[in-house]
């Protein structure tokens, strides 16, 4: 399984939604997430899990999901 995380960067304000390119080949049935941390002072003010299903065609889909706090 191939795992990839992220640090953080610093924001001045609340996005309000995620948006990422992804290529994926997910076997049907099967569903893989994509997850959201946010922190303000060490305080988690938005934790979101966004589903991803299905195949891509080997390329690069635009995903983007609204973010709730």
């Amino acid at each position: 399984m191939d795992t990839n995380y992220f640090a953080g960067i610093p924001m001045s304000a609340r996005p309000d939604s995620l948006i990422f390119y992804a290529k994926f080949d997910i076997a049907p049935g099967d569903t893989a997430y994509a997850f959201l941390f946010l922190l303000k002072q060490h305080n988690p003010i938005a934790r979101n899990a966004f589903p991803i299903t299905g195949n891509s065609g080997g390329v690069f889909r635009r995903m983007s999901y609204a973010i709730s706090y």
